[in-house]
């Protein structure tokens, strides 16, 4: 998984140009833009992002989070973030007791847009 942090001027193709952020196909930051809003929130490269605005039971369908992220309005938003060492851990529960249910340990960050 490529990771990277931009600095100077925002690449093109930032499919949320308001947030600072781009996902892979497990809705894992891979690029963060500096000083973008979700870097200030303390997004960092390699979290799952989980949910937008409420904790959600289940892992995100890729698709909807980017829908939801894409039409964020202005003021302060609530995201759900899993750090990659939550997330193995969960895996790694989840591969053991021979489940599909994945529930890693979440944290909420304020994104303010």
């Amino acid at each position: 998984m490529e990771l990277s942090l931009g600095h100077d001027a925002q690449p093109g193709g930032m499919p949320y140009p308001s947030q600072g952020l781009r996902l892979n196909h497990d809705c894992l930051v891979t690029t963060l833009w500096a000083n973008s809003p979700a870097d200030r929130a303390g997004v960092s490269l390699g979290a799952m992002v989980w949910s937008v605005d409420k904790n959600a039971p289940l892992p995100p369908e890729r698709e909807k989070l980017e829908t939801q992220l894409g039409s964020l309005t202005s003021g302060s938003h609530d995201l759900f973030l899993v750090s990659p060492m939550d997330r193995e851990k969960a895996l790694i529960q989840m591969n053991q007791s021979h489940t599909t249910y994945f529930n890693p340990k979440r944290q909420k960050v304020s994104l303010q847009l």
